[in-house]
């Protein structure tokens, strides 16, 4: 009878075992499901394949970026602010070296026959117009343009060079108009104004007054005529 009773106790020990291994595997189950859907409810990243094969920059570009064409200044004006432009022109006015505590700057103001401009040489680069004189014709290369309320000036830039040119030019046409004041003795040609020194001046016009249609052939180095 005993041996009966510890059967049975045995059985139904053995019967809840199962039972409750069942409804863990049930819960366990249960509870992957809710993960999967959760899961399911997050929002995906996007995932975008983009080629990473280096694009290789022509040596033009590179060459048109280090060292711009010279362009007239009329024209530089127009391009969009950020370009780098090379200019060539007379060097119209100076300004001292201006100094802050974090910065130094000097502004020179560059004219060509088609207007001028202001040219700001920021940090060391104001040593590049030390060698500078009024009049001179200089090549400024590798220029950042910039745009402020609608004036466009240039910013030198760690590629910028400045070189003076005492390269002489051939200039024909007829005088418009003459200076005979001997600080300031020039005539106008094709509305370029050309200094000169008291002789030159007196071969052109020997009584010291303006005649109409004289024409000139001579050669000028910057704004200077040095020889007719």
């Amino acid at each position: 009878m005993y041996e009966e009773f510890l059967k049975i106790q045995r059985e139904n020990q053995q019967s809840a075992y199962e039972e409750r291994e069942r409804e863990l595997k049930r819960q366990y189950e249960q509870r992957i499901q809710q993960l999967e859907e959760f899961n399911n409810r997050l929002p995906r990243p996007r995932y975008e394949v983009h080629d990473t094969v280096d694009t290789k920059i022509a040596d033009s570009e590179i060459a048109t970026f280090l060292n711009p064409p010279v362009q007239e200044i009329a024209a530089v004006k127009t391009k969009e602010k950020g370009q780098r432009v090379s200019i060539k022109g007379t060097v119209e006015r100076m300004s001292s070296v201006l100094e802050t505590g974090t910065s130094k700057r000097k502004i020179i103001t560059i004219k060509d026959q088609s207007g001028s401009i202001e040219i700001k040489l920021w940090g060391n680069m104001v040593n590049l117009a030390m060698d500078c004189e009024l009049d001179q014709t200089v090549l400024l290369s590798c220029l950042t343009l910039d745009l402020y309320l609608n004036r466009a000036s240039l910013n030198s830039n760690p590629s910028t060079t400045l070189e003076v040119l005492n390269e002489e030019e051939h200039v024909n046409g007829i005088i418009e108009a003459a200076c005979f004041d001997e600080d300031e003795l020039s005539i106008l040609v094709k509305d370029h104004l050309w200094k000169m020194e008291g002789r030159l001046m007196q071969t052109i016009f020997p009584l010291g007054e303006f005649s109409p249609n004289m024409m000139l052939k001579a050669i000028t180095r910057g704004r200077n005529i040095v020889e007719m």
